[in-house]
């Protein structure tokens, strides 16, 4: 049976909930996607290993409603139900994979997106990001930040609907 994702070089899953990540890895390894590869990380704007106040992060996964499952920095936040998990950012995973174009970054990252673009920003400056689809509706202002910061790298056509901001960056690209 063929991959429902194919002629693709590399796509790359990012999934902190472990529960999510194990059905992600049984996607990969069923080649429903083909060239997947797993990240179990939250997206923020700043990775693990740099400094900051807050020390450890916290994924709240709620298994009978995952839609609420979401990322938090306060441990009395529904500890039992509270997995640690490492942060990292796209910049920090673009260079990790010597990656040189991102024909798409999807994100849905439970009310992260803005830190998730914020920690892409070297990518964006350098034009390997060239579409985005990010969801939006976390957030009544989410659109708007996410927009401007687009708009600041020279992406443009950014549009809004069923809460996913799409844009495309404006630079002309002529490789594969």
């Amino acid at each position: 049976e063929k991959p429902i994702f194919v002629h693709l070089k590399k796509t790359i899953l990012i999934e902190p909930c472990t529960w999510s990540a194990n059905i992600l890895e049984q996607i990969i390894d069923n080649n429903i996607v083909e060239n997947g590869l797993l990240i179990k990380k939250a997206i923020s704007y700043v990775s693990s290993d740099n400094k900051r106040k807050e020390k450890k992060r916290k994924f709240i996964v709620r298994e009978n409603d995952y839609s609420a499952s979401r990322l938090t920095y306060d441990d009395n936040d529904f500890p039992e139900l509270a997995e640690d998990i490492e942060l990292d950012t796209i910049d920090n995973i673009v260079d990790n994979l010597g990656l040189t174009k991102i024909d798409l970054l999807c994100g849905d990252v439970e009310n992260a997106e803005v830190d998730m673009i914020k920690g892409a920003k070297k990518s964006l400056e350098k034009g390997i990001i060239r579409n985005v689809a990010i969801c939006t509706y976390h957030g009544p202002d989410n659109h708007n930040l996410i927009s401007n910061i687009l708009k600041e790298y020279g992406f443009i056509d950014i549009i809004l609907d069923a809460g996913v901001t799409y844009g495309r960056s404006g630079t002309i690209c002529f490789d594969n």
